[in-house]
């Protein structure tokens, strides 16, 4: 996993669009992840709060970790209610409140300091091999969201929902026994694949001339 991933980069880029990075998130004690949830919504806000005319969210060294603080960081560009489920455990994936909540289990909660004025702003997510896991979960929550386009390529199809078993003091075991579903019910049992696809080399350090972002960009300048 490139260390880069591990930590949010926003930035406004041409046509007054906004660029945010989201980073990997590890598992923690509760509080932890709601400063992480905090923190990915601040960045979020500094956007939406320059009025941008759309959103670039980059997934493409999210390799996973905790979806929920991830999903509720973004809270302003996804509805309210259900934005997705496990085909193995009871509960959707819910946000209210300014909380994610599996089923009625409260995971994390934030308290955001802008709110969205358009909801259905066009949201551009780019994907790519090393966009994994809980990464993969993230982009589910988006689909089926109004004004959605997916830019790269295939996600590592990391996709499988895991429940840990103990076997003794010494020994556990971490097993697949699901996968993620949209909010609409629809299973995905296998890499993502994205809507328009770029196999030209990622350019993080440049992401002006990141090909993958001028794909984006120009998609959003199509929306208006």
């Amino acid at each position: 996993m490139n260390g880069k991933g591990r930590f949010s980069s926003k930035e406004m880029l041409q046509d007054n669009i906004g660029y945010l990075r989201v980073p990997y998130m590890s598992f923690a004690e509760r509080r932890e992840l709601d400063s992480k949830a905090q923190s990915l919504n601040d960045s979020l806000c500094a956007l939406l709060r320059k009025n941008v005319t759309g959103i670039i969210l980059d997934l493409r060294l999210n390799g996973g970790g905790a979806m929920y603080p991830m999903m509720l960081g973004l809270e302003q560009l996804l509805h309210d209610g259900k934005i997705g489920s496990f085909t193995e455990t009871a509960g959707d994936w819910i946000l209210r409140d300014n909380s994610f909540f599996l089923g009625m289990a409260i995971l994390t909660s934030i308290t955001p300091k802008c709110q969205a004025t358009d909801k259905n702003i066009p949201v551009a997510i780019l994907i790519g091999p090393a966009t994994g896991s809980s990464g993969e979960f993230l982009a589910i929550a988006f689909k089926q969201r109004k004004n959605t386009i997916f830019i790269g390529t295939e996600t590592a199809g990391y996709i499988t929902a895991t429940r840990g078993f103990q076997i003794n003091d010494a020994v556990s075991l971490l097993l697949s026994t699901g996968y993620g579903r949209d909010r609409t019910g629809k299973i995905y049992d296998k890499a993502l694949s994205p809507d328009i696809r770029i196999n030209e080399t990622d350019s993080f350090n440049d992401i002006k001339n990141d090909k993958k972002i001028l794909a984006a960009i120009k998609w959003i300048k199509a929306k208006k």
